[in-house]
């Protein structure tokens, strides 16, 4: 059995490849996933043989593939409700107020999960090691994505992905506190530093960012891991992970209310293990050119800059140097413009959700942003001691409060936290 994998077709049809690309999509499927057909994954795993033959036989052929059709699962978004003449009604119109989960066949996870296996470490290399400390500088500047990374060992300053384990994804709470903590942490080290200069974290987040990849967008961001011999690997890719709806007046329909052209064809579809990690291969352009702005202006001006910046999956966080006085909505109005124009260059097609954008001046006044650092460490630290009944109520309310503030923090601005996959993500 090879210990470090490729991109290779005969690496992709391996039986010891495709049976752990089956472990890991049903484990995941059965933890986060709350619509999953378990019957028929209770069904196929009595008959794994058959059913990892199956796949390796239709892969003999790979430029016969065609991905099954999507099932449009139309999933309600948390909204604010009004009482209006009587009723209750919510403020906002339903068609803007459904995500478009998917529900993707068996054999497609599967294969979808065996193609992140074979890319996991030349991926997970570029994107650098999330374990890292923040409070280095230097250190930051190696890894600025902690969304959706995968359970990998770092061996020599390599990454490489632990795939013949039934972990896939990394500890969601630990990564995620670590984004909160991040800005806080770089915030109060230029505080003593930053040469007349007052210290800004800004909040931003890309719109409908997993309906707007489009298959083309993904293929051409993951051939950039691609070898000579790996061709034929990566024009399979190509086939599979462009998914069309079998409703397609369904799509249709939330397409034209969301404003979001080309969604009868998506490249990852929220519902697909696999998307959180090719979420970040869709968006690693873009990471390598925020990169190059660290120390530098984002402006003509040269009155924002930019001295550190992290994002988990599309939600992201910057800390600027900004000059003294600049309102917050002039500063949000600068980082919009640079990073709509960054996608706009480096992944066309997506889109900064302007609402979301939010600016906070240190020391101006208080109001929410990067805090909700501190109750991660608390709720970390309660869970893993011992607590009576009474305790874990109130940790358990301790928990929804974190979740539900987090939400509800970009909902000032008129709309409510995006980017999930449609899981419900544990801790």
């Amino acid at each position: 059995m090879k210990q470090v994998l490729v991109p290779t077709l005969d690496d992709l049809r391996a039986e010891h490849v495709l049976v752990q690309a089956w472990k890991k999509t049903a484990s995941y499927l059965r933890q986060h996933s709350w619509y999953a057909d378990t019957l028929e994954l209770d069904y196929q795993s009595l008959r794994l043989p058959q059913f990892i033959g199956e796949l390796q036989e239709r892969l003999q052929v790979p430029d016969s593939w065609e991905p099954s059709p999507l099932e449009f699962v139309p999933a309600p978004k948390s909204q604010t409700w009004l009482f209006d003449g009587g009723a209750w009604k919510p403020k906002s119109s339903a068609h803007n107020r459904i995500r478009p989960l998917a529900h993707v066949s068996l054999s497609d996870q599967v294969l979808a999960t065996a193609m992140l296996l074979c890319l996991a470490d030349r991926v997970e290399q570029t994107m650098g090691d999330p374990l890292l400390p923040v409070e280095q500088n230097k250190k930051r500047k190696e890894v600025l994505a902690y969304g959706h990374r995968l359970l990998c060992d770092s061996i020599e300053g390599n990454q490489r992905h632990r795939w013949g384990s039934s972990k896939l994804y990394r500890l969601f709470f630990r990564d995620y506190q670590t984004f909160l903590q991040r800005p806080e942490v770089v915030m109060e080290q230029l505080k003593s530093d930053s040469n007349g200069y007052e210290v800004t974290v800004v909040q931003s987040d890309l719109s409908k960012f997993y309906d707007r990849v489009r298959p083309a967008l993904l293929y051409q961001k993951v051939q950039q891991f691609a070898a000579p011999e790996d061709v034929r690997f990566f024009a399979l890719f190509q086939k599979v992970f462009a998914w069309g709806w079998k409703d397609k007046t369904r799509a249709q329909d939330y397409s034209r209310h969301n404003g979001i052209e080309g969604f009868e064809s998506v490249a990852l579809p929220q519902g697909l293990v696999a998307s959180g990690f090719f979420a970040n291969v869709a968006i690693h352009d873009v990471d390598l050119a925020i990169r190059e702005y660290f120390d530098r202006p984002i402006d003509a001006k040269g009155n924002f800059v930019l001295k550190d910046a992290c994002y988990y999956v599309d939600d992201f966080r910057l800390v600027l140097l900004t000059k003294p006085g600049a309102h917050e909505l002039e500063i949000e109005s600068a980082v919009i413009d640079w990073l709509q124009g960054l996608l706009n260059q480096h992944a066309g097609g997506l889109v900064v959700e302007r609402s979301k954008t939010k600016a906070m001046v240190a020391n101006r006044q208080e109001r929410f942003l990067v805090q909700q650092s501190k109750a991660a460490k608390r709720i970390q630290r309660d869970v893993s001691g011992v607590f009576d009944m009474l305790h874990g109520s109130e940790l358990i309310g301790a928990i929804e409060g974190f979740f539900h503030t987090q939400k509800r923090y970009p909902s000032q601005a008129g709309d409510d936290a995006d980017g999930t996959t449609g899981f419900i993500v544990g801790i």
